[in-house]
């Protein structure tokens, strides 16, 4: 009688295991489908953005193929003005303008840069300027 009993309840834990394993599987087949659409979703949202940002690269390397072209024009008419500052008898250095090109850009700024950062590009730039030697 306790084999019988036994059995039984083997029985029942198989059912119940069996009963258990379909509905995992059924769970499993549903969460797999899930999170293939959302990886698909998430794929597609990724080459979407990975497009955009070479979009958005290639209009910066415009841009800076065009802010090296005005840097050096910059440049060029900096050292003919520097070529010319003896004959008017006026130094090299000139705080008074290096202050008036500061405002100047300050006022050009728009944003998203701060005053600060253009001031601390701007006084990089007439540093440079001040070492290039004369052509």
């Amino acid at each position: 009688r306790m084999a019988a009993c036994e059995a039984a309840i083997y029985r029942q834990r198989a059912a119940f295991s069996l009963f258990d394993l379909r509905r995992l599987i059924s769970r499993r087949s549903v969460f797999h489908a899930t999170v293939t659409k959302v990886k698909g979703k998430a794929m597609s949202e990724e080459n979407v953005n990975m497009r955009e940002i070479q979009k958005h690269r290639e209009q910066i390397d415009v841009i800076d193929r065009e802010i090296v072209a005005l840097l050096n024009k910059r440049a060029g008419h900096s050292l003919v003005i520097r070529g010319l500052k003896p004959g008017a008898h006026l130094g090299l250095y000139d705080p008074k303008r290096e202050e008036e090109i500061f405002a100047k850009v300050d006022s050009y700024n728009e944003g998203p840069l701060y005053n600060e950062n253009l001031r601390e590009i701007y006084a990089t730039i007439l540093k440079i300027m001040k070492e290039t030697p004369s052509v």
